[in-house]
């Protein structure tokens, strides 16, 4: 009986990575212009000066907002000439998309009382669907 209990535990038990992963993600959806900044960019890729404008905020406000996004593996920037190009990274989109579906599945098996409730308030997560949802 012991030895369920702990194979259980360590089934549902987040690691280290995990858990950096969540604080990562979180920091870098935390913000709404991060938000509004991945909505522009599931358009289409835009140049740090084209976001200013688009957001009317000055260039450096672009550059503070892209680091979490960048640290998330959400955004992948590249430099042309003068400019910061920006676009989803969508291989780190899959990634967190897969690393989240399988926290959650952890979740899952905790089944506690708190945990049900909050899993049933939670969308279904495909990791395969398009990131032009965001």
């Amino acid at each position: 009986m012991e030895d369920n209990q702990e194979i259980l535990e360590n089934e549902t038990t987040l690691s280290s990575e995990e858990m950096k992963l969540l604080v990562v993600l979180g920091r870098a959806l935390a913000d709404p212009t991060r938000i509004r900044i991945l909505g522009l960019l599931a358009e289409r890729p835009m140049y740090g000066q084209e976001l200013a404008k688009v957001l009317d905020v000055k260039p450096p406000t672009i550059s503070h907002h892209i680091a979490p996004l960048v640290m998330a593996g959400l955004v992948r920037v590249r430099r042309e000439n003068n400019y910061h190009y920006y676009e989803l990274d969508s291989d780190g989109i899959q990634h967190l998309a897969e690393s989240t579906q399988h926290i959650v599945s952890m979740m899952k098996k905790r089944s506690t009382p708190f945990s049900r409730r909050f899993m049933m308030t939670l969308p279904a997560c495909d990791a395969s669907s398009s990131i032009n949802g965001l």
